[in-house]
C-alpha cells in the first residue's frame, strides 16, 4: 500500500461498495475476486503461465455478514494485491449484464466496466464467467 492508500482504506471502499451492489434486488452471483504477486526469495514477481504473474483467490458473498467480511480482511491482508475486483450478474426483466467494479490497490480509485482492464484481470472476469456457466 502507499501513503494515497493507506492501510486499512482498500478494504473500507470494497466493504461500501459491496453493500451498494448487494442492495441491488437485481445482482446475483456476487464475488470478490483479487490476485496477489507469487514472489520469490528476493522478493521479485514469479511468472505463471507464461505472462501471468498474480495467482487469483476469489470470495463468493451470499451474504455480507461479518464472516465474510473478515475472511475478505484476510485474503486482503493475505499479500501484495495485483488487482480486486467486484463482478456480479446484474438481471432485469429483459437481459443479464456482467457487473464489474475494479479497485487499484494502490492508488484506490475504482473503475467501472471492462475498460482498462489488464490481461490479468480480464483473465480473472473469464474465470468468473466460466464458473457462472457452470452453476
Amino acid at each position: 500500500m502507499s501513503d494515497r492508500n493507506p492501510v486499512g482504506t482498500l478494504f473500507l471502499d470494497l466493504i461500501d461498495q459491496l453493500i451498494d451492489v448487494a442492495k441491488n434486488p437485481d445482482a446475483s452471483r456476487i464475488e470478490v475476486v483479487m490476485g496477489s504477486y507469487e514472489l520469490d526469495a528476493q522478493g521479485k514477481k514469479l511468472p505463471m503461465d507464461g505472462e501471468r504473474s498474480a495467482a487469483p483467490r476469489s470470495v463468493t458473498v451470499t451474504a455480507l455478514n461479518k464472516d465474510v467480511q473478515e475472511q475478505l480482511r484476510q485474503q486482503i491482508d493475505a499479500g501484495p494485491l495485483a488487482y480486486l475486483m467486484i463482478l456480479w450478474i446484474e438481471r432485469s426483466s429483459k437481459e443479464s449484464r456482467l457487473g464489474i467494479l475494479a479497485f487499484d490497490p494502490v492508488t484506490g480509485q475504482t473503475r467501472v466496466g471492462m475498460a482498462g482492464l489488464d490481461k490479468v484481470q480480464q483473465s480473472a472476469v473469464s474465470d468468473y464467467l466460466q464458473r457462472q456457466a457452470q452453476r
